[in-house]
């Protein structure tokens, strides 16, 4: 799982992979004021997989905080052979991004990403 932060339009919104270079598709964004934070859970194999972000907020020591619902087929489960890049997107004010550490946790609680963003 990794982090990108989209500061302005014009920056490279393509994730990385040997298959799939999926353009990320961004909300309507005040650049002014805001930027986009992306997750990218990277290339998957097969269908199955997905990462939606459930909640943003701003921790009292200034991280950033992540809620995640992340999906993955089950064992045994019958998915469909294709290559996927399930990814998701979310807006945060730009004046929380300058030398933020982003903490990413899924459904359960487990960390899954820890990074420091800054504009």
């Amino acid at each position: 799982m990794k982090l990108l932060l989209v500061a302005d339009p014009a920056d490279a919104s393509v994730l990385s992979g040997e298959f799939t270079r999926p353009a990320v598709a961004l909300p309507s964004v005040d650049w002014g004021r805001e930027a986009v934070l992306v997750v990218d859970m990277g290339e998957q194999r097969t269908a199955g997989y997905g990462v939606t972000v459930v909640g943003v907020s701003r921790g009292e020591s200034g991280e950033i905080e992540l809620k995640l619902e992340v999906r993955r087929p089950g064992p045994g489960s019958f998915v469909a052979q294709v290559i996927t890049h399930p990814h998701a997107v979310t807006r945060v004010p730009r004046e929380w991004l300058t030398g933020a550490t982003v903490v990413a946790r899924d459904q359960h609680g487990k960390e899954l990403i820890r990074q420091v963003v800054s504009l």
